[in-house]
């Protein structure tokens, strides 16, 4: 994969020893300067999405500020379990322009999608986390992610091809055994069916 560098920020923009986050092509990323160098991370911790650049950093290693799990801000390795890490991103710094390394900003999404497709064929969130060294909830929460996303694409390019959507073309979308849609949101779906 050819590295495709984009300038995301100037250096003194990122404070020493605490982080910066910006979103780039739609993912937040967390810069940080630790013993003069700028690294960058995926922003969400692997726990509970807690924003890592929020989190106080020390000797390279921040901290999430929501359950105090602890990465390494120079390998994205979580430190009591180095196997468990979060996406790292290559910088490089120009005079006072900070440069960030986009082109693995989409590698997740085929991850992602791969997930889904094992899942799919009987393999374990157990396995699988072992495997992309994730936890089985963040294999669990990808998958519910992966699922919404792909009925979304599908009703745009159902738009794009008919210039309009339907009710029987919503009827047809099986959101109802989407597990993370509220209750009160799959009775919106269903108002907006009736209308229609």
């Amino acid at each position: 994969m050819l590295a495709e560098f984009v300038k995301v920020a100037r250096l003194e923009e990122i404070p020493m020893e605490k982080g910066k986050v910006i979103e780039v092509e739609g993912k937040e990323i967390a810069l940080f300067r630790s013993n003069g160098t700028v690294y960058a991370i995926d922003n969400l911790c692997l726990h509970e999405g807690g924003p890592l650049g929020h989190g106080p950093v020390k000797d390279g290693i921040v901290t999430c500020p929501w359950h105090l799990w602890r990465f390494d801000v120079r390998t994205g390795a979580m430190v009591e379990a180095p196997s468990m890490k979060v996406d790292c991103f290559e910088v490089k710094v120009e005079g006072e322009e900070v440069y960030l390394d986009v082109s693995s900003l989409t590698a997740p999404l085929k991850r992602n999608r791969m997930i889904l497709k094992r899942l799919a064929v009987g393999e374990t969130a157990e396995a699988l986390a072992k495997e992309y060294h994730l936890i089985p909830e963040e294999i669990e929460r990808i998958a519910k992610q992966v699922r919404i996303g792909e009925r979304l694409i599908w009703l745009g390019e159902l738009f794009q091809r008919q210039g309009a959507i339907y009710s029987q073309d919503l009827l047809r979308i099986p959101y109802r055994d989407l597990e993370g849609i509220s209750y009160g949101a799959q009775e919106k779906l269903d108002e907006l069916i009736e209308l229609l």
